[in-house]
């Protein structure tokens, strides 16, 4: 009788720290493991207008990670300049754990843009995908609090208000995204 009373209650306490264990991964994997900022400027240059896109990426965990996508996504807005608005591709369906937008990504490593996912009134817009070579290619991988950066020039075809989107999805862990919106107006 004592050995089933004692194999029971270490039985429990085994449960008790696997569950413990695992309430610790799940957030350990919800949590950021980098630090994604992004700073934009328009510009202009014999007529032609463009932006100049610096992306930051800092580890901020205490193990490394390697970048698998990489990609920056710019399109029109639609509106007045109080009023604009912008396709939804960062909300997150139920059921799944990344938006819209770094689900695409992950499943076309290619640079496009997801075209399907824009509503019929932005058929007409400007809408680029960009990826971003260094990070998702050249980088084995980014140790902890070690930062680098990335900078990207994107042509711009008219006047206007567009967003700047980074998507960074890392090997482990959630996605990282930023926007900004940025005037180019002359």
């Amino acid at each position: 009788m004592d050995v089933i009373a004692t194999t029971a209650i270490i039985g429990a306490i085994l449960g008790f720290f696997s569950i413990l264990w695992q309430i610790y991964t799940y957030l350990k994997e919800k949590e950021p493991i980098g630090n994604l900022a992004m700073n934009c400027q328009s510009n202009f240059l014999n007529g032609e207008r463009y932006i100049i896109v610096t992306t930051k990426l800092e580890n901020k965990s205490k193990s490394k990670f390697k970048v698998n996508i990489a990609q920056l996504f710019i399109d029109e807005g639609i509106g007045e300049k109080d009023l604009l608005s912008y396709p939804e591709l960062r909300d997150t369906e139920k059921g799944h754990k990344d938006c819209k937008i770094s689900e695409f990504a992950e499943k076309n490593y290619e640079s496009i843009y997801p075209i399907h996912l824009l509503p019929k009134n932005y058929s007409d817009k400007f809408s680029k995908c960009v990826n971003l070579f260094y990070f998702s290619q050249q980088l084995s991988y980014i140790f902890p609090k070690q930062g680098y950066e990335e900078t990207s020039i994107i042509f711009i075809p008219r006047d206007g208000f567009y967003r700047v989107m980074c998507i960074i999805k890392p090997n482990k862990g959630p996605c990282m995204c930023r926007s900004m919106i940025v005037p180019i107006i002359k």
